[in-house]
């Protein structure tokens, strides 16, 4: 049963991006659901590994987004992911 459930509110408008933050929610029910089964340890490496992909893809899509668009805090954002990045 999924706790955590995409809704259109949640949306930035980005297709890309909402698809990805929508990937993101379906990780974290994944791992709910395999606490609640008591099979985390099972399915850990993989979505740790799922994780580790998902947020180097997002963040790369996120900063060419910027750049094209020439935001202004683009380098503070990117140390920022960067940061994220090596804690996954």
């Amino acid at each position: 049963m999924s706790q955590f459930v995409w809704k259109e509110e949640y949306s930035v408008k980005v297709k890309e991006f909402d698809q990805q933050h929508a990937r993101l929610i379906e990780m974290i029910n994944e791992l709910h659901e395999a606490i609640l089964q008591k099979r985390e340890g099972a399915v850990m490496g993989g979505l740790l590994k799922d994780l580790a992909h998902y947020t180097r893809t997002h963040f790369a899509a996120e900063e060419k987004l910027m750049q094209t668009h020439a935001y202004p805090a683009l380098a503070a954002h990117r140390q920022e992911h960067e940061g994220f990045v090596a804690q996954v």
